[in-house]
């Protein structure tokens, strides 16, 4: 999801429908949570409480600004 255009904006425009349309594309019906960081605090999260499977990424900027966030994904392990 990191290299998908759509998602990277979506993640620093902080647009719900868009972030909830690409993560089901990817995990198809599988629980799963994901939430956004930016500068120590939570500004998004998306899905229901999941225990599983975590990955955790860091987008440094988008459209040449740096603008860190700390996208955490967690997926149903079961």
């Amino acid at each position: 999801m990191a290299r998908d255009s759509r998602f990277v904006e979506a993640v620093y425009r902080e647009d719900v429908r868009v972030l909830e349309s690409t993560v089901r594309s990817y995990v198809g019906n599988i629980l799963y949570n994901l939430t956004v960081y930016a500068d120590g605090r939570k500004v998004l999260s998306i899905g229901g409480e999941v225990e599983g499977v975590s990955a955790v990424i860091q987008l440094t900027g988008y459209k040449g600004r740096v603008e860190e966030r700390l996208v955490c994904l967690i997926v149903s392990g079961g």
